[in-house]
């Protein structure tokens, strides 16, 4: 169950904390957070995701005038898989410690997205059904990480091949369903939780191509789609497929298709014709 829930806007409040006889969750999304907890001082970087174990004084301190994070309070219940004190320390100092720890569990990175749009759109005030929702999502966030830690082995999880085939196969649909939306390498990274150089490589190595190549493929297949089979101009068929550059557009579609956008869909008109003749 939820009881407390909310993104802090750090012009106003440079610090905070206290101690709950609750679990809570921090999530820093920009920005530099301070984190004083356990007698350490943890400096969080954004995607940090902060344990803080239930009774456990904290206080946490703004950084930077940009920054901004969540936090929520949580009653886990009896009956859901939680890590104990010692598992939540060491999962803070690695959060703490490096950019390059990264969970492999593509649903890490989902839930995350998921709970931090609901949360900094209000949505979890606006119903019950979706306070109930979330609840599910913290659940999955904390059997994931207990996963992780029950592991017991100081390898990172990334090593895992079949963990990275199955990050890679997860950005694939996802970029076949959202490529006609802006998608950065950043964006991928943060979705999969992989370094950028390392996510490049596994995807490399699982189908033959990078990200961003697999990505333009798929957005000029559907711009040639597009050409073929509707009267759409060339600027509003660019746009559909992603492209905020008509002439990198056309400059791209030229390369991959060895003819300008325009003279595809000549050719393809023509041989429409020819058929129904």
């Amino acid at each position: 169950m939820i009881r407390t829930c909310r993104h802090v806007n750090p012009q106003k409040e440079k610090m905070l904390g206290g101690i709950h006889p609750y679990w809570e969750l921090l999530y820093v999304i920009s920005g530099q957070v301070q984190l004083q907890w356990m007698g350490e001082s943890f400096l969080l970087q954004p995607q940090s995701l902060i344990l803080l174990y239930p009774s456990t004084p904290h206080q946490v301190t703004a950084l930077t005038a940009e920054c901004s994070f969540w936090f929520a309070e949580l009653d886990a219940g009896s009956g859901v898989s939680v890590p104990d004190l010692e598992q939540s320390i060491v999962w803070n100092r690695q959060q703490s410690a490096a950019a390059s720890f990264y969970i492999d569990e593509p649903a890490y990175g989902v839930t995350l997205n998921l709970l931090t749009s609901a949360i900094c759109s209000g949505s979890l005030e606006a119903s019950d059904y979706n306070r109930k929702i979330a609840a599910l999502d913290f659940q999955k966030l904390l059997l994931i990480i207990k996963a992780r830690l029950d592991r017991k082995s100081d390898a990172p999880a990334s090593s895992d091949p079949s963990a990275a085939d199955e990050a890679v196969v997860f950005l694939m649909r996802y970029m076949e369903t959202e490529y006609n939306k802006p998608l950065t390498l950043a964006a991928m990274s943060e979705l999969t939780h992989f370094n950028p150089s390392y996510l490049i490589r596994i995807f490399k190595r699982c189908s033959g191509v990078t990200p961003a190549q697999y990505l333009q493929s798929l957005r000029l297949n559907a711009a040639a789609c597009f050409l073929s089979a509707t009267g759409l101009s060339v600027e509003e068929i660019a746009l559909r497929c992603g492209y905020r550059s008509i002439h990198y557009f056309s400059q791209s579609f030229k390369k991959n298709f060895g003819v300008s956008p325009s003279l595809w869909r000549c050719r393809m008109n023509l041989i429409s014709r020819n058929r129904i003749m």
